[in-house]
């Protein structure tokens, strides 16, 4: 059984580096996806949960929280074309306050 420090490389060819506790992750850790995203964070079962970053292939950021995997918390997405949200999400949706921002400058603030 995985415990401690180490790689896991699936038949996809992902991959998973860092803690592995009783043969989950479990801790600090990167995941490199065969599709050429990766996130880093902090796992728990399995699943990225607290603080973290998901880097999509296409050149979209998030970092903030997460709960099971999921977007949730505060965070900051930015995507390749200037565009800025700052603000809280659930579930992987933006939720509560937020701040978008346009790279035009247009701004909205406020609830979603």
């Amino acid at each position: 059984v995985q415990h401690g420090k180490g790689k896991e490389i699936y038949t996809d060819g992902s991959r998973y580096i860092g803690y592995f506790e009783n043969g989950v992750k479990n801790g600090k850790g990167k995941t490199f996806y065969s599709d050429g995203s990766c996130c880093e964070g902090y796992f728990s079962k399995n699943l990225l949960n607290g603080k973290g970053t998901y880097k999509w292939k296409d050149g979209k950021i998030y970092c903030g929280e997460f709960v099971n995997d999921k977007l949730d918390g505060n965070g900051i997405f930015l995507w390749p074309d200037k565009k800025k949200y700052i603000g809280q999400y659930k579930k992987d949706k933006k939720n509560g306050l937020g701040i978008f921002i346009w790279p035009n400058g247009k701004r909205y603030e406020g609830e979603w």
